[in-house]
């Protein structure tokens, strides 16, 4: 605290990453914004209010509006200063968070520290650098004529860690009969510039799964009343590691815990019921 009593709660590098992020993300929104109606403009092919603003508008935006919320609220305090660069460039979720936090554990930095966010905004730089250098080598590469002598498809899999992303691709693989397909990922702690294969599978599927437990409603001031799932949640959290163990199995084994709800902020109920989530 300084002498005149005002708290300071950036260094240097963040207080010039906010200023410099607000600067960039007001005139990422004006050039997004603006682009279109200028095309449009230009083509004088100008859409009335009454075409673009419609049931199928509504119904995209009351989708897109809550989950950009709640990304920001649940991402920002990971990225940090970072955070501008990322939701500008999109793709957070699948890429630009993943990049952020595996570059900080590397590094051994802390989100919400100094070094902890430089290092953060370094990654999803880097990685927005590196997907359009590809997509631009790929492009050079066709425009210059050169052929692959055979058709290829540059597919984008969103929605990875929801597990919905790939029934999207599947229309595309089944239409052109893919035969091969070749993925690129990040994958931390080997050299930079390297590419890392091996035969077989190289990373396992995986399965949610959710549990539900419920129990008998009462007061909180006559637990004995009801029948709460607090002790049943807490032995399965506890009893998972040997559950999953791999001795048990003739394969390799991992389950994860994604999160637990047990009741709600409601003071005077006890809990009845809950839910665990887990990855399997």
């Amino acid at each position: 605290m300084s002498k005149d009593n005002k708290i300071v709660i950036t260094d240097s590098f963040q207080a010039w990453a906010h200023k410099w992020g607000r600067i960039g993300t007001l005139i990422a929104l004006i050039y997004m914004i603006g682009l279109p109606f200028v095309v449009l403009s230009a083509y004088g092919c100008m859409p009335s209010l009454g075409e673009v603003i419609n049931i199928g508008t509504i119904s995209i935006l009351m989708i897109y509006i809550p989950v950009g919320i709640s990304e920001a609220i649940s991402y920002t305090p990971i990225l940090g200063a970072s955070s501008y660069l990322t939701f500008i460039t999109g793709n957070i979720m699948n890429l630009k968070v993943p990049c952020a936090v595996n570059a900080m554990n590397i590094t051994k930095k802390e989100p919400n520290t100094p070094a902890g966010e430089a290092i953060a905004s370094v990654a999803v730089a880097v990685c927005s650098i590196m997907t359009v250098v590809l997509l631009a080598l790929a492009a050079e590469r066709l425009a210059e004529g050169k052929t692959f002598d055979r058709n290829i498809f540059f597919l984008f899999q969103p929605a990875e860690e929801t597990g919905a992303g790939a029934e999207g691709c599947t229309e595309l693989l089944h239409k052109e009969s893919v035969a091969e397909i070749y993925g690129a990922h990040n994958l931390p702690g080997f050299p930079m510039g390297q590419v890392v294969t091996r035969p077989g599978t190289f990373a396992c599927a995986s399965r949610g799964v959710t549990l539900t437990f419920r129990g008998k409603p009462t007061h909180a001031a006559y637990p004995e009343n009801g029948i709460s799932p607090a002790a049943a949640v807490g032995e399965l959290l506890c009893a998972l590691p040997s559950l999953s163990n791999s001795d048990r199995f003739s394969g390799m084994t991992l389950c994860t815990v994604i999160g637990v709800q047990m009741g709600e902020k409601a003071f005077g109920a006890a809990a009845a019921c809950a839910e665990v989530w887990l990855t399997s």
